[in-house]
C-alpha cells in the first residue's frame, strides 16, 4: 500500500481509545501524521489546552509513527465551511504537504462530510 502523509482532524478533547486505534490502523502507511486540532477550549465541552491536548496525543501515539509528527490548532469556522476548508489548506501549505495525502476522523454524522470531501480536494 502507498504511503500517505496522514493529516488527522479532530478536537480531541480528550485524545481516546478511538482516536488512538484510528492511528495504530493507518500507522504502516503513515508517512507522516499531522494532527489539526481544533480550535476548542473554553467550556465544560472543551476543557483542554492545545498544549495539552498535544501531551495527550504524544503520549499515547509514542513509537507509532515512523517519520514526522506535527501538531496544529486551526480556528473553527462554525458558519463558514469555505473558511474552515482554507484555514485546513493554509495549514498544509505552512508544513509543505501537497502530495499524497489522507484524510482521517470520526465519521459519525452528517457533520463528518469533509474527511470524503477533503480526500477529494487533496488527493
Amino acid at each position: 500500500m502507498k504511503q500517505k502523509n496522514l493529516v488527522f482532524l479532530g478536537r480531541f478533547q480528550p485524545f481516546h481509545k478511538g482516536h488512538l486505534e484510528c492511528v495504530q490502523k493507518h500507522a504502516k502507511i503513515a508517512k507522516s501524521i499531522t494532527f489539526l486540532l481544533g480550535q476548542g477550549y473554553d467550556s465544560a465541552r472543551n476543557p483542554f489546552s492545545f498544549t495539552e491536548r498535544r501531551a495527550m496525543i504524544q503520549g499515547s501515539i509514542r513509537g507509532l509513527i515512523r517519520g514526522p509528527v506535527n501538531y496544529i490548532q486551526i480556528n473553527d469556522h462554525p458558519y463558514s465551511n469555505n473558511g474552515w476548508i482554507q484555514e485546513v489548506a493554509d495549514a498544509l501549505r505552512e508544513y509543505d504537504i501537497k502530495e499524497d495525502i489522507g484524510f482521517l476522523g470520526a465519521k459519525k454524522d452528517e457533520t463528518s462530510w469533509y474527511i470524503e470531501y477533503l480526500n477529494k480536494e487533496f488527493p
